[in-house]
């Protein structure tokens, strides 16, 4: 099942649309290739013929079965590198040269002791990190010593656009994301740093890691973050938040309780969305938010 394939099946679903007409008026793709894509439907079980006939059954099995996989899938990725970091303190009663080398900060200051080490360097470092938490943010650039060349890309969360401008200056970058999975931070290519528990915005337990390995995973799951988030001076909508929700798989009464807003509030900002992106329906609206929002995470917006 390819991405194109299940947004064309979640399109049917949506809309009820029966032919190949129908959908590419409501896709905005070519008929030709919706026709093949229903031949690709019918060959996967999606699609049945009654009576001579080609209908569409309506797959809702197959498309939960989709998306379980899909989201089984992320969670074993996160999973497998939660799991890692739980073991890791393990290696530092090993005296075995395979294993990672590893360290620990405890207390409430761990945090910002790491990212400090990390780039108190004479010579240009490439840093990186989320910081959730605006307390902590402060803290952590109090007295921050880095070298004049250095990259410094960081992700913060609601609430702190304002201490990131204050602390604004040449070699940092910004951006802000809705809903940050949790402080963790690294530096150039063997450094990173992980909390424990994982997911948590201000950690008292930090585990340190000196291992190419791991600090490419850790930067991986970073520039992923990175690639989903904001840039903290571009101009917002109103209605961003709520299509942000909306893309991760929340439903309008699940947005209106997490933004605390009204259904009819969620309805208002989806209607104002769909006349600032000419969308006419919800699919297009998706596909339209996808591309501005690449556009401004690539600065061409």
């Amino acid at each position: 099942m390819t991405p194109v394939l299940l947004e064309l099946l979640q399109v049917i679903l949506r809309t009820r649309a029966m032919t190949a007409e129908e959908l590419a008026a409501a896709t905005g793709r070519p008929e030709s290739d919706i026709v093949a894509d229903l031949d690709r439907l019918l060959a996967l079980g999606f699609l049945v013929e009654v009576g001579g006939r080609r209908r569409v059954a309506p797959p809702e099995h197959a498309l939960v079965a989709v998306a379980r996989d899909r989201f089984d899938a992320a969670g074993a990725a996160l999973a497998d590198l939660r799991a890692q970091a739980e073991l890791l303190p393990l290696d530092l009663q090993r005296d075995d040269p395979d294993h990672v080398p590893m360290g620990v900060r405890f207390g409430p200051d761990a945090t910002i002791d790491v990212w400090h080490r990390f780039l108190d360097r004479d010579s240009p470092v490439d840093a990186y990190g989320v910081f959730p938490d605006e307390a902590v943010l402060a803290a952590s650039f109090e007295r921050l010593r880095f070298a004049a060349g250095s990259r410094l890309r960081l992700v913060i969360g609601p609430g702190a656009a304002r201490t990131a401008e204050a602390l604004g200056g040449p070699g940092i970058e910004w951006r802000l994301a809705a809903n940050p999975p949790g402080w963790f931070v690294g530096a150039d290519d063997d450094r990173c740093a992980l909390p424990k528990p994982w997911g948590v915005a201000w950690p008292q337990q930090v585990g340190v890691l000196g291992d190419p390995v791991a600090a490419a995973s850790v930067r991986t799951l970073f520039d992923e973050v990175w690639r989903t988030a904001h840039p903290i001076d571009a101009p917002t909508a109103d209605w961003e938040p709520v299509l942000e929700l909306l893309a991760q798989g929340l439903d309008e009464a699940a947005v209106a309780a997490r933004l605390a807003v009204s259904d009819r509030t969620v309805r208002r900002h989806i209607a104002d969305a769909k006349a600032d992106l000419g969308a006419t329906n919800l699919y297009a609206l998706g596909r339209a938010y996808a591309s501005s929002a690449r556009a401004a995470n690539s600065g061409t917006r």
